[in-house]
């Protein structure tokens, strides 16, 4: 399949696949992440109710998913794809794929040098739509998507969006004993004295039951769902861009990545690790296509080289000025950040 004809045709609204997942529990159980549900905050699943007693549970969230994928392009065989910006701080160093908040991140805005160019490059889109300065420095911020909330204000859209899902799950719950090493530990010591008991349990010298808790969930189905929205690169800049980004965005899809996600959640693929692409056009045609991660990589390989990345850069975070902005009161912080930006410079 040319992917440049993929690229170039603006009737291509989007590009879909569904990977279909499974277990490696032999039990069929997976946990999915918990979240403080309801006005008590306990933890618990976050599982949508359809029609006809159906339900959807969320096993991995976009911005989970997008998480684990950005990260490949620090190793060997992908750093030449995009930049490889890093940041010294006094507890070691950190490569800008790995910031929270992507270019967005506190620390980016603490780091001199670095946070004057990636807010020049977010004004440029901004006020011109062209995304090539952001793309030079942080081009995940383009391609998985980045809200400079604390700034700029500039927003970019996901072009890849990849989440998974288990279909009609049934819920499970445990419970568990904790039993100190010593048996009823100086217990005459603090007979009837609530304080001190708390104190002791939370010390390792009580028994503590933990009851009802999240067990885990039995599916009847998992998958993988990934989308590449199209007409989000037609809007970012002139065809040697787009190609590039378009470039990564192909990497990253076809990424066989890991599917140890926590904990009790360890899946793989259920029909091997090629996915089948659908086409989706606005003209009503779908398309079934396949592309190998070897054919995306070459591809991203030649767009990366004719738009030109460049060299690795180091950079340094400023301590002083990221407390100094901690100090700041809010109408200081907005007033600053409107103006300038950043305390460092």
């Amino acid at each position: 399949m040319n992917l440049d004809r993929i690229l170039q045709d603006k009737l291509v609204a989007a590009m879909v696949a569904t990977q279909q997942l499974e277990s490696v529990s032999n039990d069929g159980v997976l946990y999915p992440p918990t979240y403080p549900l309801g006005n008590d905050g306990k933890p618990g699943y976050n599982i949508d109710q359809l029609s006809k007693g159906r339900n959807v549970c969320l096993i991995d969230s976009v911005g989970s998913q997008a998480n684990r994928l950005e990260p490949i392009f620090k190793e060997d065989g992908y750093q030449h794809l995009v930049p490889q910006i890093n940041i010294k701080h006094a507890d070691g160093e950190v490569n800008l794929l790995d910031a929270s908040h992507r270019a967005a991140d506190a620390i980016v805005r603490n780091t001199p040098g670095l946070t004057s160019e990636i807010r020049a490059a977010l004004l440029t889109l901004k006020r011109t739509g062209n995304a090539e300065e952001l793309a030079r420095i942080a081009p995940t911020f383009i391609t998985l998507g980045g809200w400079d909330s604390r700034g700029t204000g500039v927003k970019c859209s996901r072009i890849l969006n990849s989440v998974i899902f288990a279909d009609n799950v049934e819920v499970l719950s445990r419970s568990a004993q904790f039993t100190p090493t010593i048996h009823n530990f100086a217990v005459d010591e603090d007979e009837g004295n609530k304080k001190i008991a708390k104190v002791r349990g939370e010390r390792g010298w009580n028994y503590v039951p933990a009851t009802s808790y999240p067990g885990g969930v039995i599916a009847e189905s998992i998958r993988r769902e990934l989308c590449i929205h199209m007409p989000l690169l037609h809007t970012l800049g002139d065809e040697k861009l787009q190609r590039y980004l378009w470039g990564q965005v192909l990497v990253m899809a076809t990424y066989s990545v890991s599917g140890y996600l926590r904990q009790g959640c360890n899946l793989t693929p259920a029909d091997g690790p090629t996915l089948t692409w659908q086409m989706s056009k606005y003209d009503g045609q779908k398309l079934d296509i396949q592309i190998t991660h070897e054919h995306a990589l070459e591809y991203a390989t030649e767009a990366a080289a004719e738009f030109g990345v460049r060299e690795p850069a180091t950079y340094t975070f400023d301590e002083k000025a990221a407390i100094k902005e901690l100090k700041l009161s809010n109408d200081e912080w907005k007033k600053m950040i409107r103006e300038v930006g950043t305390v460092a410079r």
